[in-house]
């Protein structure tokens, strides 16, 4: 496993590689209006399920991510590559190695490409990175359905192997050009592609498959189980508990529950102390894990939520990775 100092030093590695002046655009792409994130937000919320799952995972890691840069949500220090990529203005731009000679073909491939995309991330202006609010409605609508169909495709694969896998192939599909691949109209550094954004989506993916095991028994697992996932996918875990025991949820998390383990009943006087024994335990250890993270110097969970008591209401802030 990549040590977080490691992985920064890589990132910088690939920054430092890359800094040779950028392949000089037309006057008409320069001055090219960029839109507003908010309608990418939308886009995703209204999309369904069953067309987010077609992506593959290094894409449906970037549009998750994408939705947080939307709010302008600062990455944790141990994920670079995301502020780089969504951030950073000076990598916002197409950079690459050579001379002028190699422009026009390039400029031949990147028009093709985009042509072809479903999604062009490039297409937005995300705004500076700093410490964001909390997530709106339609912005956790749009989380969930990017959750939902990972779930989805997850499942339909069945095991780790299939999983890792279809990762593989993924990543040996990417469209390539210089030192970057692009992704969804990015162009990501092969180095944190490589050694950064492969071992950080690999993460991600076993540890939504970890998830999705403890969901199918819910009545027993212990806390070395929880190892692998993130402070939300915790919170969410805790949510369906519940749920399956009759708390009524609403609105976004209501419908990402069900998709997962159908409609439950809701029981209007539902009581956490009159669950059975074994389940306040598990609660009770849900919290102290939560807890013991967002106390931690781990960082998967906004810098406003570290050190203060925790509501354990919305499973989308922290989710970032």
């Amino acid at each position: 496993m990549w040590k977080r100092g490691t992985v920064t030093v890589v990132v910088l590695i690939c920054m430092a590689m890359n800094s040779y002046p950028i392949f000089a655009q037309s006057a008409t792409s320069q001055v090219a209006q960029k839109k507003d994130p908010r309608e990418l937000v939308v886009r995703l919320k209204n999309a369904s399920v069953e067309d987010i799952k077609k992506l593959s995972f290094f894409e449906l890691n970037l549009l998750k991510n994408a939705v947080y840069a939307s709010k302008g949500y600062k990455f944790a220090d141990d994920r670079p590559w995301l502020n780089q990529i969504f951030c950073e203005k000076k990598y916002r731009k197409v950079q690459r190695r050579g001379v002028a000679a190699g422009r026009a073909a390039l400029n031949d491939w990147i028009t093709k490409l985009r042509g072809q995309a479903l999604w062009d991330l490039d297409a937005y202006e995300f705004p500076a990175c700093k410490e964001g609010d909390a997530l709106d409605a339609d912005q956790m609508r749009a989380l969930a359905n990017i959750r939902v169909a990972l779930f989805k495709k997850i499942a339909s694969l069945g095991t780790v192997k299939e999983i890792d896998d279809t990762l593989n192939t993924e990543i040996n599909g990417l469209q390539k050009q210089g030192e970057f691949a692009w992704i969804m109209g990015k162009a990501v550094p092969l180095c944190a592609v490589n050694y950064c954004l492969q071992d950080s989506t690999r993460r991600e993916l076993h540890g939504y498959n970890r998830l999705l095991q403890l969901i199918k028994n819910v009545e027993r697992f212990d806390a070395m189980e929880l190892l692998g996932l993130y402070t939300g996918d915790i919170l969410f875990i805790r949510s369906v508990i519940e749920a399956k025991y009759g708390k009524p949820h609403d609105g976004i998390l209501s419908w990402e529950i069900s998709q997962l383990i159908g409609v439950t009943e809701r029981k209007v006087n539902y009581d956490l102390k009159q669950l059975p024994v074994n389940i306040q335990a598990i609660l009770q250890m849900l919290d102290d894990v939560t807890q013991k993270i967002l106390r931690s110097d781990l960082n998967d969970a906004p810098a406003s939520l570290k050190g203060k008591t925790i509501e354990f209401l919305n499973p989308y802030n922290g989710g970032a990775c």
